[in-house]
């Protein structure tokens, strides 16, 4: 542990560790000028994988609060359904567990069927 902190600061700390992410944002600097017009410069989106998100422009040094990212645009999450969707031959992602049972155990027979083959031809 680095000594340098001060007593009960572990150095993982947002101000001390810094973001998790910083990424280009296509939403442009919402700071309203003396002028009365909208800054417009370039942003970045800054943010934690816990849901805490930034919008920072650094023309103007001026930061903005974000909504936390709503869970449904996840892509993780996304792949992973259609993945399931794809392996399991259903559009809809609905099975009964009847039928994913005989899934199962057609895997396990093919996959039975297989090393046997396979031990045919050493023998």
């Amino acid at each position: 542990m680095n000594d340098n902190y001060p007593p009960g600061v572990t150095g993982s700390e947002h101000a001390i560790a810094g973001p998790d992410y910083e990424i280009e944002s296509e939403t442009r600097c919402p700071f309203v000028m003396e002028s009365g017009w909208p800054c417009g410069a370039p942003t970045m989106e800054i943010g934690f994988y816990s849901g805490e998100r930034w919008l920072v422009c650094y023309a103007r040094e001026h930061v903005e609060d974000l909504e936390p990212p709503d869970p449904g645009d996840d892509p993780d999450r996304k792949y992973d359904e259609e993945r399931d969707r794809r392996i399991l031959g259903d559009e809809r992602g609905l099975r009964t567990v009847d039928q994913i049972l005989w899934a199962v155990i057609l895997a396990e027979l093919l996959l039975v069927a297989e090393v046997l083959g396979a031990f045919a031809w050493v023998g």
